[in-house]
C-alpha cells in the first residue's frame, strides 16, 4: 500500500513539475523556488517509493521461506508415516511364517561305537573279480541268515564311480590315498585289536598358514583308503 501510495504521489508531482515547465516559461525567482521545492518533493517521494519496494521484497523473501520450511516438515511427516507402514506390514509378514524349532542340547542323539556296530553292514567286492563277488554275497546272506542287517553289497575301487555305498565310503575311495604334498610323515602305527590291518599315520603341515600343524589319518588294510576320522572308519 505505501508503494502504491508513493507511485501515485510521484506521478502526480511529475505531472504537475512538467505543467509548471511549461507554464511558466519565465525563469523568475519565485517560480525557481517554486520548482526547487517541487524537485526536492519529487526526490523525497522517490526516496519513500525505494523503501516501500524493499520492504515488499523482503517481506516476499520472508513468506518464500516460511513456504520452504513448511513444505519440508510436510515431507517429513509424510516419509515417517510411510516407514511406519511399512514396518507394520513386515512386522505381520512376520507373524505369518511359520517358526521353525530349533534343536537344543537336549535332542542331539549320542551313539556309541557298540550302537554304530548295531547299523546294517555292506559288504564290499572288487570290480572284475568274481570270487570277491561271491564271497561278499556268501557273507551278506550269512549275516542276514543269523538274523543281523545286511545291505546290499558294493563295488571297492578307483575304478567304479557309480557304485552304492555309504557316502563316507563313496567320498573316501574318490579321494586320493596320499597326503598334501608339503605334508611330513612323522609317525606310523597299527590300530588296535579292535581294528586289525589298520593303520594310523601322522602328518605335519610344512608350508602354508598352517604350517606345524599336524593331521591324523586312518587306512583301511587292503584298499588303503583314507579316513580322517574315527566315525568314518566305524561306519566304513
Amino acid at each position: 500500500k505505501n508503494y502504491d501510495d508513493a507511485l501515485k504521489l510521484s506521478m502526480s508531482l511529475r505531472q504537475r513539475l512538467l505543467s509548471f515547465n511549461k507554464s511558466y516559461s519565465s525563469k523568475t525567482h519565485s517560480v525557481r523556488k517554486r520548482l526547487e521545492a517541487m524537485r526536492h518533493h519529487f526526490t523525497v517521494a522517490e526516496k519513500l517509493r525505494s523503501m516501500a519496494f524493499w520492504k515488499l521484497r523482503s517481506k516476499q523473501a520472508e513468506i518464500q521461506k516460511e513456504l520452504v520450511e513448511s513444505m519440508k516438515t510436510a515431507e517429513a511427516k509424510r516419509e515417517a508415516e510411510a516407514m511406519k507402514v511399512l514396518e507394520a506390514k513386515k512386522a505381520a509378514k512376520a507373524k505369518k511364517k511359520k517358526v521353525v524349532p530349533t534343536a537344543t542340547a537336549s535332542d542331539v542323539i549320542k551313539i556309541s561305537r557298540a550302537d554304530v556296530s548295531k547299523l546294517p553292514v555292506a559288504f564290499g567286492f572288487r570290480l572284475g573279480d568274481k570270487s570277491s563277488k561271491i564271497a561278499a554275497t556268501a557273507a551278506a546272506t550269512k549275516w542276514r541268515v543269523e538274523g543281523k542287517k545286511a545291505s546290499n553289497s558294493i563295488f571297492i575301487g578307483k575304478n567304479t564311480p557309480t557304485s552304492k555305498g555309504t557316502p563316507e565310503s563313496r567320498h573316501s575311495a574318490a579321494k586320493s590315498t596320499t597326503p598334501r604334498s608339503s605334508a611330513i610323515l612323522i609317525s606310523t602305527e597299527s590300530m588296535s585289536s579292535n581294528y586289525p590291518g589298520w593303520t594310523k599315520k601322522t602328518y605335519e603341515r610344512a608350508s602354508g598358514n598352517t604350517a606345524g600343524t599336524k593331521d591324523t589319518y586312518f587306512y583301511s588294510p587292503q584298499q588303503q583308503i583314507k579316513f580322517r576320522a574315527m566315525k568314518g572308519v566305524d561306519t566304513f
